[in-house]
C-alpha cells in the first residue's frame, strides 16, 4: 500500500515537471535537434549523388555560357530538379532554350550515367 502511494505521488511530480515551460522548451529544443540529425541521414545519399552528377558536369559545364552554366547549376540543385529535366528534355525532345544540340545529349548521358533517376523508374 505504502509503494504505491510512493509511486503515485513521483508520477504526479514527473507529471508536474515534465509540463514546466523551460522542460517544455529544453524537450522542443531536443526534438528539433534529433528531426535535423534524421534529415540529414535521410538526405546523405541524395545529396551525394548530387555531388557525383556536380563533378561529372564541371568540365562541361565550363564551356558554357554564363547564363547556361547558371541554368544547369540551378538544375543540380535537387533530384527532382533534374528528374523533371530528364523527363522533359532527354527523353520526350522538347526544346530547351538554354542548352541544345551535342551540350544537351552530353548533360542527359551524364545524367543517365548516375543513380539519380533510378529511384523514379
Amino acid at each position: 500500500m505504502w509503494r504505491s502511494i510512493v509511486v503515485f505521488f513521483e508520477i504526479a511530480a514527473l507529471i508536474t515537471v515534465l509540463r514546466l515551460p523551460f522542460v517544455q522548451y529544453l524537450l522542443e529544443d531536443v526534438h528539433e535537434e534529433v528531426s535535423q540529425w534524421y534529415e540529414s541521414i535521410a538526405s546523405w545519399q541524395e545529396r551525394k549523388e548530387l555531388s557525383e552528377i556536380e563533378q561529372l558536369t564541371a568540365a562541361q559545364r565550363e564551356k558554357l555560357r554564363p547564363y547556361q552554366q547558371d541554368y544547369i547549376n540551378d538544375i543540380i540543385k535537387s533530384r527532382a530538379q533534374i528528374v523533371s529535366f530528364h523527363q522533359t528534355f532527354c527523353l520526350n525532345d522538347n526544346i530547351n532554350p538554354f542548352i541544345h544540340g551535342a551540350e544537351l545529349a552530353q548533360f542527359c548521358q551524364t545524367i543517365d550515367s548516375t543513380h539519380l533517376l533510378a529511384a523514379r523508374r
